[in-house]
């Protein structure tokens, strides 16, 4: 399956135009759970500036299959969601 990885607040999208292939949504998850880890030890003092935004892991059709927020007040919660992502 391909997905890709787009970061998301109330405002704004910067969007994952390449995406990744993986086995499936939980190897997706793990992938999301890695690079949101790296972000945050690449700039550790910046995770006030994460609130309000989340990782939305979307599929080719532009479904979100889960969002994993980046705020620090809901540190790394996956949620499953099926919607699809306005560009």
């Amino acid at each position: 399956m391909h997905c890709f990885f787009h970061l998301v607040n109330a405002n704004d999208i910067i969007v994952d135009n390449t995406g990744v292939d993986v086995a499936d949504l939980t190897t997706a998850r793990s992938l999301a759970l890695e690079a949101i880890e790296d972000l945050k030890r690449e700039n550790p003092g910046d995770s006030d500036d994460w609130e309000g935004w989340s990782l939305a892991i979307t599929d080719v059709a532009g479904r979100v299959l889960s969002s994993i927020s980046l705020d620090p007040a809901t540190e790394f919660r996956a949620r499953p969601r099926r919607r699809q992502l306005a560009s």
